[in-house]
């Protein structure tokens, strides 16, 4: 019986559906094998990178052993022993600079206390305030000045108001703006400010004089005042070589001029593990010079500079 047109249709439906099916399983499986080598891939190169940082583990390993084998063997040689030697003078040389270092410090921390807390409190209010002579001279006032001023001032505004109203007065057949009573009493203010101002400038030259002596007495006052706080910080350094309130950030001359040798050993050391010098290629060690002790002025400092000088 031959296949009808919906047969047919129904057959290509379900062949397309079925070549769909097998094309998306090959795709599938393709991508997971794909993936898999990939993942074969990173795992291979893993595990060369780890074999070779193991190799070069080994390697840098073997290599030390075989300095230090070296090194041991070097150490019983004339040159290896005279190192050795130098290696424990050197470290007990950098032990000796740092517990300088610490003593003199420690000391200069006790004399630091000590100068704070024998500060009076007295001083210390005279420094806060800024203060040093009594006396201190009141600013000068200018009020008087001001009030003759103000009168000055008020009796020629009268005399200006007087004049404006006489002159609408002359304009106005005699008959101000302002009424009859105003100009009479502009021009009795004006003469009443004026004959005030008038007893007032007998007085201004006192006054002058009395800004002139005060202000004379405030730059004499300041002088006395300057002179007497550099004298209490003079009086201060000569007690402790140091003023405990002004110099802050003060510190004492260091113990040595001498640097600090400990870079310079570190490094030589390092470079002898694997260049094994010669005894006659040994550096000579600082001489580390203590500073004069009678030139330190603080007794703490001198005390602990004197005991180094015999060790």
């Amino acid at each position: 019986m031959p296949e009808t047109e919906h047969q047919r249709n129904i057959r290509k439906t379900r062949e397309a559906a079925e070549a769909t099916a097998v094309e998306a399983a090959r795709s599938a499986v393709w991508q997971a094998e794909s993936a898999y080598q990939s993942q074969r891939a990173a795992d291979a190169a893993e595990a060369a990178a780890a074999a070779q940082r193991q190799t070069q583990f080994l390697q840098a390993q073997a290599l030390d052993e075989q300095r230090r084998a070296a090194f041991a063997l070097w150490r019983q040689s004339p040159d290896g022993q005279a190192f050795d030697r130098w290696s424990r003078s050197a470290h007990a040389l950098i032990a000796q600079y740092d517990a300088n270092t610490a003593a003199f410090d420690a000391a200069w921390q006790r004399e630091r206390k000590t100068a704070i807390d024998a500060i009076t409190a007295g001083e210390r209010e005279q420094f806060s305030s800024g203060i040093y002579v009594d006396g201190r001279p009141q600013p000068v006032s200018h009020a008087n000045a001001n009030l003759y001023a103000l009168c000055v001032l008020f009796a020629a505004g009268s005399i200006v108001l007087f004049a404006i109203m006489g002159v609408s007065a002359l304009f106005m057949g005699g008959h101000s703006i302002f009424g009859a009573e105003w100009p009479l009493a502009a021009l009795g203010a004006s003469a009443a400010t004026f004959v005030w101002g008038l007893a007032l400038s007998a007085h201004h030259p006192e006054w002058k004089d009395e800004r002139a002596r005060g202000e004379a007495a405030a730059a004499d006052w300041t002088e006395r005042n300057t002179q007497a706080r550099n004298k209490a910080s003079a009086d201060r350094r000569a007690r402790f070589d140091f003023d405990p309130l002004e110099d802050l950030d003060w510190q004492p001359r260091p113990w040595t001029s001498t640097p600090h040798p400990g870079r310079d050993i570190t490094d030589f050391t390092a470079i002898a593990y694997t260049g094994f010098p010669r005894a006659d290629q040994l550096p000579a060690l600082p001489v580390i010079a203590v500073r004069d002790p009678d030139s330190e002025p603080l007794l703490g400092l001198r005390e602990v500079l004197r005991n180094m000088t015999t060790q």
